[in-house]
């Protein structure tokens, strides 16, 4: 006993150290300081060492080469200034217009970062005012007529003079593409109110739009403490239903496009901490229903602020929506920049704008640099077998997130909440998986 003694004695430094060592990593822990380093060696790694994997900055072409599988189309400034309507946008006159432009450009996938869990309210506000009109409200908003009769008559036929209702016509729209063999994928959310029940229920499409049975998938945001988003969850699971996995967004895009069958569900091997979903292989985050996104690069449509001859990072191909609405039956606020840009990736005539060039050998030289003319070729456009994913992308709607690319450069740079969908669909299609 007295040599034990004598040895702690001699060695109490020793003791104390590892004590206060012991200590200090479980507090460290439980402040969760070792989770931070871990974000931060994530996004140094990206930022620092390998960098963007697409766009003008990679270093290595090898992904660039391949080519991306996704396609962002954007509510971005451009739309914001020349859309014919005001945001948000109808689904009548706009959504319905550009899922079938789509479609006959080939996309294989639309997957909308847009919620359409409420009706239309240019169709609702038009619907109700006509609704609550009678025969006095017509006589006194048109007095000139003081005609009963008439009045009643203009009465009956006011129904079936207002434009049919935009979820109609959005639901249409959505049947006729998947007739095409284009799938359409729409955004929903798991909701949790404490005092239902059950608290928790998915917010999906409103039942006209439903009644065309797109795809739905959960946007749930995955935010690390720190608020970035470096993680995209697989599927949700309720409380009272956790053995029924509703897909995320990205994922059911990656079971349209990989046509998988409505019976193929993800799995997860706890020993390996895999989780498999039909032929893909997905390398968990921990214990979770998680994965970590192999970002592609920073934001596509950013911009070096300081250098306007540096095009956009261009980590993914994009478009705006004006320019895929932008055909001959519809007018841009713009007239100089109504050209009817996407017309010249639909089936049917010569945009005007082309037909419009005088001499003909710099016409001809239009319709070969853009690959069109003659024979209508579905594989020549940008949106051929692609995953196109619509969203906003306009600073006044707020949708950004902070993800690895934050401060690439040293410039601080947030990412369209409709490109972290972009990022973890690639990164599944391509295995790309850290």
């Amino acid at each position: 006993m007295d040599s034990l003694v004598k040895y702690v004695k001699s060695k109490w430094i020793g003791f104390v150290l590892t004590i206060f060592s012991i200590i200090m990593v479980c507090l460290m822990y439980w402040a969760g300081i070792f989770d931070i380093m871990e974000m931060k060696t994530y996004d140094f790694r990206f930022n620092r060492i390998r960098g963007p994997l697409t766009g003008w900055t990679a270093r290595d072409s090898s992904y660039a080469e391949i080519g991306t599988d996704v396609v962002l189309l954007e509510v971005d400034d451009e739309a914001w200034r020349l859309m014919p309507e005001e945001w948000p946008y109808p689904r009548g006159t706009i959504w319905s217009r550009i899922i079938r432009n789509l479609y006959q450009a080939g996309a294989k996938v639309i997957a909308f970062d847009i919620q359409f869990d409420s009706p239309e309210k240019k169709s609702e506000d038009l619907y109700n005012f006509i609704n609550a009109l009678d025969e006095d409200d017509i006589i006194n908003i048109i007095p000139q007529f003081g005609d009963t009769t008439l009045a009643k008559d203009i009465y009956k036929a006011l129904p079936y003079l207002i434009p049919r209702h935009g979820d109609q016509l959005l639901a249409e729209s959505i049947a006729e593409a998947k007739a095409h063999g284009t799938e359409v994928v729409i955004n929903v959310k798991m909701v949790t109110e404490p005092n239902r029940q059950p608290p928790q229920y998915i917010s999906y499409p409103i039942k006209e739009i439903m009644a065309a049975d797109p795809e739905t998938g959960l946007i749930n945001d995955q935010l690390d403490d720190d608020g970035f988003s470096r993680r995209y969850a697989i599927a949700g699971y309720m409380a009272h239903e956790q053995d029924k996995a509703y897909l995320t967004l990205g994922m059911k895009a990656v079971k349209a496009f990989a046509d998988l069958p409505d019976t193929t569900v993800p799995r997860y091997n706890p020993d390996n901490r895999l989780w498999t979903y039909g032929p893909y292989s997905i390398n968990a985050y921990g214990r979770s229903n998680t994965f970590l996104v192999n970002y592609y690069g920073p934001a596509s449509g950013y911009r070096v602020q300081t250098e306007e001859n540096l095009p956009p990072w261009g980590t993914f191909p994009r478009f705006s929506v004006a320019h895929v609405i932008d055909t001959e039956e519809i007018d841009l606020k713009d007239p100089m920049e109504d050209v009817d840009w996407m017309t010249q990736f639909l089936p049917g005539d010569l945009p005007e704008w082309i037909l419009a060039i005088e001499d003909s050998a710099d016409r001809e030289a239009t319709i070969e640099a853009l690959g069109i003319g003659g024979e209508f070729d579905v594989t020549q456009t940008p949106f051929y077998n692609k995953i196109v994913i619509i969203g906003v992308a306009i600073e006044v709607i707020h949708d950004v997130k902070f993800t690895p690319f934050y401060n690439y450069m040293g410039i601080q740079q947030m990412t369209p909440g409709m490109e972290t969908h972009a990022n973890a669909i690639q990164t599944v299609l391509h295995r790309n998986f850290i």
